[in-house]
């Protein structure tokens, strides 16, 4: 198929070729590119496109477009027809805009379309370039279902030009030939510009049908707004001066009913209690059947009011269809029109009519009917602002009272909140009347009672009232909590508190948020004893009420902190002081904890120190006592993965957590917080410990509070890091005093390793040396064996022959825990006090006080266990025992490794012995017992040649040779196998050896063995070998360079050393018949050969032997190679 874009030609250059050596072939590349047109054609071409051009410039439409397009292309290029397909609006179908020469009625492959790759101008638009199909098929081979699909027949020869405007597809132009067609570069290029001119000029055809089209509307829309606004204004002045809304509704339709004489016009407004849309108003020429039908009234869901109802926007019917829009005695209108009326955004009434003359709503009419639907809707919003002006009035009045009984409350000096609350509910109690008044605050998941004024006349809902009441179920409170709004209720509803018991009695109420600082604090309700609607003025007095009392509660709040401040200052000082002075992490803990306590009145805090893999709470403030669970829970620690300390561990900085969630940050019983703050306590790098604040009244931390914070936790930081330094600087003086004390006694463990290689030996001089280094008690190593343990060594006295007992006959091993779980996890196990039930002794270790078990490691694994048993009551191990301990062990360890390294030498000495004498005797062997049998086969073969030859037929004469060969061969193979042993086991001393020196002895003895072969080197170094052995090398590297030479090919073999490192990198480089990469690594293996003996000889040792030399002074023998090129083989030796 050949319907690809042809593009001007590119010229591209092959890279050289790549000479290989002789007998090597060399490739050159050539550039094929299209002919070009004749100068003539494209001077034709270029005048028809300049023609083309202007008269574009000239089209107005998309038919005056495409037909100067269309008739050009096809004189120019002599095509059959052509066809213009545009892409939709939505960019996913192909319409035919225009055809020219086809036959009328003809069904051709261009037709309305799907826009894919499937057809030629769906493929053209994506590929974004144009498609030539030169000769008869090409385009059915491109696409193979395009006649089935199209009905269809394919022209011979097809151009398929894609148009683009703005890198958006705007469609294709077609054409189609009767005969095959070569488009020349020159046509190719005019029909792309032809395709972008045609693009250009139909989006500007398209921006002027635009441009009129807007021109029209606009003109039309002008005529209708100055008719609308003459029926406005004469509206507008019948109503100026009425606000009762029956008397505008009926203005209004006498000004519609003048303007359509034959209209029906009605005025509706719903009526809740009747659930419908019932006329208000209406003209006095509806019929009694009509008449009775609007009074009565429709529902809301009647299609034409569901449809004005749903858009608030005015719905005009034309050909009016009472079926259809469900409303009788209306069979003689033709059209019908509904148009809101609103008010605040709502639908406060619907002004309908019906025409009987006219079937269709012109605009003008639309507009006359909206306007006078506008003048009516104005003049109810301004009946609607004279009545909100009443209830403001009645509003402000009731404010106005509200603030005058509160203005005695906000100049109150009282501090106490419980007090100014109770106040606030008795002046709304006096004020609004007939009810009572509660306040309650959230504690944890439920609503507290904390004050009420008034009470209900139902005990069940006083009961109620008294208990805790579930935030999650009672909504009459979580609504305003959460919402930040007041709640009120008319009637109220029992289902929003259910499982409330009594509710059902309430008639209206309120519940209103109360806020303190911009922060909620707590919930003011108030409940009417009979029920009725809230009135503005009550809402006055209740926002009025709760505004001030939280405008108190936060000024008391203010007092309150001023003295608290002053406090935490004095305590804060205090804390600074001590932070001079104290170094115990404790007791600093505690002294902050308590200087956070003064300044935040209502919080809970303690300092959490590291026990394992727990963070368990070391001191806290007094509050914690009252809980007992929650303080337990603290002090069993935290989980290092817990969210905020895992925080703190990856970023040690304070954390302030607002709107705390104990179910998201894993910490149980702590719901009742509603913000916590945490400071890691860092030393060294490492987080030591955090202290922790929680605050139950607060959701969130000032600036100023946190700052504190921060200030209290940078002096507990400094004064911890400074403890941290004394007792650092302390524990390291001691740890290096045991440490040196002893390793000093561990000196004489090693010192004697080359005649002592009893290792239980060591073991009892590491006892007394760690006995020599604690207070009284004794020292057990274990081995296990089988289902025990073992003992193998003790020093000092156990006091108790039971136990003694014990000890000898072996403990269980899974058992005795105290050796189990230091030789399991590698790690030391210690115990301030020996638990009795740690190795199931029980009584026979009551006199025991510390223990110290330690794995002895050799070569990385658990040999036994070294145990420590000190008598009396509780010691602590303390960092310096611990080092001692620790250090001697480790020794031991190392100590053993190397008893056991002594011992593994002398043997592995008498094996390199005894195999040094075997080889030996093999080489003796080799050289003599089996090469004697050999030599005399040859020899007597070749005395048969001599005296009996003549007498033999050509095939025995052939055998005989065949056994001289075979002996020959055998001989050799024993020699090189004899060499190839003999690299080890003759060892002569290594010596500076000048390698061109050997090389070039090496060089004189294989002069002739290859006709014109070259075997030169470069500058050789001095190297540090065996000077017999790297003759050898030579003379095998060289022997093989000349042996697989390329037929015809005179050998050439390079020698070449430069420097790598401690080392001299050899390179021999031959140009012989290579070999294949997969063979590198196998041709040094012994015996491996990659050719048979008739076609090179050999014995296939040679390079074996090269790559022990090579090996045996300590380098590395390599090679590269091209199969057809040569090899070079590399080797390296030491520098002498």
């Amino acid at each position: 198929m050949r319907g690809n874009v042809f593009n001007a030609p590119v010229q591209r250059q092959r890279p050289p070729c790549l000479q290989a050596g002789a007998g090597h072939a060399q490739y050159s590349g050539a550039v094929f590119s299209p002919s070009a047109a004749s100068p003539e054609a494209t001077s034709v071409l270029s005048e028809r496109l300049q023609a083309v051009t202007e008269a574009l410039a000239a089209a107005q439409t998309q038919s005056e477009v495409f037909a100067v397009v269309l008739t050009p292309a096809l004189q120019a290029l002599d095509a059959r027809a052509g066809a213009v397909l545009l892409v939709d609006e939505d960019g996913t179908q192909l319409r035919v805009a225009a055809r020219h020469g086809y036959d009328e009625g003809a069904h051709t492959l261009w037709q309305d379309g799907p826009l894919d790759g499937n057809v030629p101008a769906g493929d053209a638009l994506a590929r974004r370039e144009a498609l030539f199909f030169e000769q008869e098929g090409e385009l059915l081979r491109a696409h193979p279902e395009l006649e089935a699909r199209m009905g269809g027949q394919a022209a011979v020869a097809t151009a398929v030009l894609p148009m683009f405007l703005d890198q958006r597809p705007l469609g294709t132009v077609i054409l189609d030939f009767k005969e095959p067609h070569h488009f020349t570069p020159a046509e190719q290029r005019f029909l792309r510009i032809l395709a972008a001119q045609c693009a250009i000029a139909l989006g500007r055809a398209g921006l002027m049908t635009d441009l009129q089209r807007q021109v029209e509307v606009r003109a039309a829309r002008a005529v209708t707004e100055a008719r609308a606004q003459e029926a406005f204004v004469a509206f507008t002045e019948a109503v100026g001066t009425q606000t009762h809304v029956p008397t505008l509704a009926q203005q209004a339709i006498e000004v519609l009913r003048a303007r359509f004489p034959h209209s029906n016009v009605s005025y509706y407004a719903y009526i809740p209690a009747a659930g419908r849309w019932q006329a208000q108003n209406w003209s006095d020429n509806h019929s009694a059947a009509q008449q009775a039908m609007i009074t009565a009234g429709f529902p809301a869901d009647t299609p034409i009011f569901e449809e004005v109802l749903r858009t608030r926007q005015p719905v005009f019917r034309d050909a009016w269809n009472p079926q259809q829009e469900g409303i009788d005695h209306t069979q003689e209108f033709g059209t019908g029109a509904t148009v809101p009326l609103l008010v605040n955004g709502e639908v406060r009434g619907i002004v309908g009519m019906a025409d009987r003359h006219q079937q269709r709503w012109t605009e003008p009419d639309r507009a006359l009917v909206r306007a006078v639907a506008r003048g009516l809707t104005l003049a109810l919003e301004r009946a609607e602002q004279a009545r909100r002006l009443e209830t403001q009035n009645a509003e402000l009045e009731a404010r106005t009272l509200a603030l005058e009984r509160f203005a005695e409350l906000a100049r109150s000096q009282e501090s106490r909140p419980e007090v100014l609350i109770r106040r606030a509910q008795t002046a709304v109690t006096e004020l609004l009347g007939e009810g009572f008044a509660v306040y309650y605050e959230l504690d944890g998941p439920v609503w507290r009672l904390r004050s009420q004024v008034g009470s209900p006349e139902d005990v069940t809902i006083q009961h109620s009232l008294d208990s805790a009441l579930p935030y999650d179920t009672v909504q009459n409170f979580r609504i305003p909590w959460e919402s930040g709004a007041p709640f009120y209720q008319d009637a109220y509803d029992p289902a929003l508190d259910h499982g409330v018991p009594g509710v059902e009695a309430l008639a209206s109420t309120a519940a209103l948020p109360v806020r303190v600082g911009g922060q909620l604090r707590g919930m003011f309700g108030y409940s009417l004893k009979v029920q009725r609607p809230w009135t503005r003025a009550d809402r006055a007095t209740l926002d009025t009420a709760v505004s001030s009392l939280g405008l108190s509660l936060e000024r008391a709040g203010r007092s309150r902190a001023l003295e608290e401040e002053r406090a935490s200052l004095d305590a804060f000082v205090a804390f600074s002081e001590a932070v001079g002075a104290e170094t115990d992490t404790v007791r600093l803990a505690a002294r902050a904890v308590d200087v956070l306590r003064t300044r935040f009145a209502d919080c809970s805090g303690g300092y959490y120190g590291c026990e394992g893999d727990r963070w368990t709470l070391q001191t806290w403030t007094a509050d914690l006592d009252e809980r007992p669970i929650f303080l337990a829970a603290l002090r069993a620690g935290l989980p290092s993965d817990t969210p905020f300390i895992a925080e703190l561990l990856r970023t040690h900085a304070p954390m302030f957590i607002e709107r705390w969630d104990a179910a998201d940050e894993r910490v149980k019983h702590s719901e009742v917080y509603g913000t916590v703050a945490a400071y890691p306590v860092v030393a060294g790098g490492q987080m030591r410990g955090f202290f922790t604040i929680g605050l139950k009244t607060t959701a969130q931390w000032t600036d100023r509070d946190r700052a504190i914070f921060r200030s209290v936790g940078r002096g507990l930081d400094l004064a911890v890091e400074r403890a941290e330094q004394a007792s650092r600087q302390a524990r390291q003086a001691a740890e290096l005093d045991a440490r040196s004390r002893a390793l000093e006694g561990f000196a004489d463990l090693t010192r004697d390793l080359s005649v002592e290689g009893d290792p239980y030996v060591l073991i009892q001089r590491a006892q007394a040396v760690v006995l020599s280094l604690l207070p009284e008690g004794y020292a057990l190593y274990f081995e296990p064996q089988g289902d025990r343990w073992v003992l193998h060594s003790q020093t000092g006295d156990l006091r108790s022959p039971a136990l003694q007992a014990a000890a000898d006959a072996g403990l269980p091993f899974e058992e005795a825990n105290n050796l189990l779980i230091p030789y399991r996890s590698g790690a030391p196990y210690y115990q301030d006090q020996y638990a009795r039930d740690t190795d199931h002794l029980d009584e026979l270790v009551a006199h025991l006080g510390a223990s110290a078990t330690l794995p002895v490691m050799v070569n990385g694994q658990p040999r036994g266990v070294f145990a420590v048993v000190l008598f009396g009551g509780v010691r602590r191990w303390t960092r310096p025992d611990q080092a001692a301990l620790e250090s001697v062990v480790r020794s031991l360890g190392l100590a053993l490794e190397r008893a056991e390294g002594v011992a593994l030498l002398a043997e592995r000495t008498r094996e390199l012995e005894r195999s040094n004498a075997e080889l030996e005797q093999f080489a003796y062997i080799a050289s003599h017992d089996l090469q004697a049998p050999i030599r005399s086969v040859a020899s007597f073969a070749a005395l048969i040649d001599q005296r009996y030859g003549e007498g033999l037929d050509e095939r025995g004469r052939l055998y005989l040779r065949q056994i001289v060969e075979s002996g020959e061969h055998m001989k050799r193979l024993v020699d090189d196998l004899l060499a190839f042993s003999r690299v080890h086991t003759e060892r002569r001393p290594l010596s500076p050896v000048d390698a061109a020196a050997v090389f070039d002895r090496v060089a004189g003895r294989l002069q002739g063995e290859g006709p014109g072969a070259a075997v030169t080197r470069g500058p050789l170094p001095v190297v540090m070998v065996d000077a017999q052995q790297l003759d050898q090398l030579f003379q095998n590297l060289l022997g093989n360079g000349l042996k697989y030479a390329r037929p015809g090919v005179p050998p050439c073999i390079q020698v070449t050393a430069e420097p790598d490192g401690p080392n001299w990198r050899f390179a021999v480089q031959d140009n012989g018949i290579g070999i294949e990469p997969q063979y590198f690594e196998r041709i040094f293996v012994i015996f491996q050969r990659l050719h048979g003996r008739e076609r090179y000889e050999g014995t296939g040792i040679g390079l074996a032997v090269c790559k022990k030399i090579v090996e045996r002074h300590g380098g590395r023998l390599w090679l590269d190679s091209t199969p057809g090129a040569g090899s070079t083989f590399f080797f390296t030796l030491p520098a002498a």
